[in-house]
């Protein structure tokens, strides 16, 4: 179903493609991108058949659009080369890859140089043609040393060391293990800071753990601090409603008795000057009554008057 669909895009980039030529002179149609991407991820998984479709479908685009895209043409007719040499499909190769290297030399691409040349020795290799082979494996190592990419240098290194057995493999022979060594310390260090990497991630985790730790202890603190407050604030509450009530109560409670205290005064000021009264008027009587009795009965009269005087005296003092 797939294919149909690249057929149909095909179809409409045929006729419409004299339009974004006018209207995009620089760009290139999208599914290239697309068909090389699903082209090598084939590839790489080792599904060569299902890879040779897809770049088929994208070489039938560079038909009328060679030229004008070179460095895409190159790299589909090159992979389509290497999935072609996997499958043992042999014939007419070497034109191929003779086209693709001439393209690659005009546009001076050392990594794209150096693939290509090694690319030819495999096919050399295939048919047993190994000085063939070993020219290219080390026209592919001459490109590659200009590169930074180790990778592609030890690729290309480790073919010419397989293919060398005269007196030269000494000298590529130290180079190999010179670089072979520097990729050593280069994944030894790589891998030293991937170790340093992940001793930082686990401490740094378990700081994000003790923070987050800290920040549920912390939380938990406030809200028993909270919940210690609002109990403290009701319980305050109460205590000055209680206040508050006993002060009513008490005040209410010294009314009365104050209340109690001037009524009793008032009482007692009025029965004393009432007895006073009462006093004052029997000795008043007794004075007068003296006149008629004999003198024994008048000393009585006048010893109960004094103690009538006398009473009447610390009454009105009290």
């Amino acid at each position: 179903m797939r294919y149909i669909l690249f057929c149909f895009l095909l179809l409409t980039i045929t006729i419409f493609g004299q339009e974004e030529e006018r209207t995009k002179a620089d760009s290139k149609p999208w599914i290239l991108d697309q068909l090389l991407n699903q082209g090598l991820s084939a590839q790489k998984a080792g599904k060569h058949e299902r890879a040779i479709k897809d770049l088929k479908l994208g070489l039938k685009i560079f038909s009328s659009n060679q030229l004008k895209y070179p460095k895409e043409y190159a790299d589909f007719l090159e992979a389509h080369t290497v999935s072609s040499l996997a499958l043992g499909k042999t014939n007419g190769l070497l034109k191929k890859y003779k086209e693709v290297l001439n393209i690659r030399e005009k546009l001076n691409d050392p990594k794209k140089l150096s693939l290509i040349h090694l690319n030819i020795s495999n096919y050399y290799q295939k048919k047993a043609n190994y000085n063939l082979a070993n020219k290219h494996a080390k026209k592919a190592y001459d490109y590659a040393s200009e590169l930074e990419n180790n990778d592609i240098k030890f690729k290309t290194l480790e073919t010419v060391f397989n293919l060398n057995t005269n007196k030269e493999i000494n000298s590529y022979f130290k180079k190999y293990v010179d670089l072979k060594n520097e990729l050593i310390e280069k994944k030894s260090e790589i891998n030293k800071k991937a170790d340093r990497y992940n001793y930082l991630s686990v401490e740094k985790d378990k700081e994000i753990s003790l923070i987050k730790k800290d920040k549920l202890n912390l939380q938990k603190k406030i809200h028993h601090q909270e919940n210690t407050t609002f109990k403290l604030w009701v319980l305050s509450f109460f205590i000055l409603l209680l206040g508050l009530s006993v002060f009513i109560f008490q005040k209410n409670k010294i009314k009365k008795i104050t209340l109690a205290s001037d009524l009793k005064d008032r009482n007692s000021k009025e029965l004393l000057a009432a007895f006073s009264k009462k006093l004052f008027n029997v000795r008043k009587n007794l004075t007068s009554f003296s006149r008629n009795v004999d003198e024994k009965e008048l000393n009585q009269y006048s010893f109960y008057l004094r103690e009538l005087e006398v009473i009447e005296k610390e009454i009105k003092e009290l």
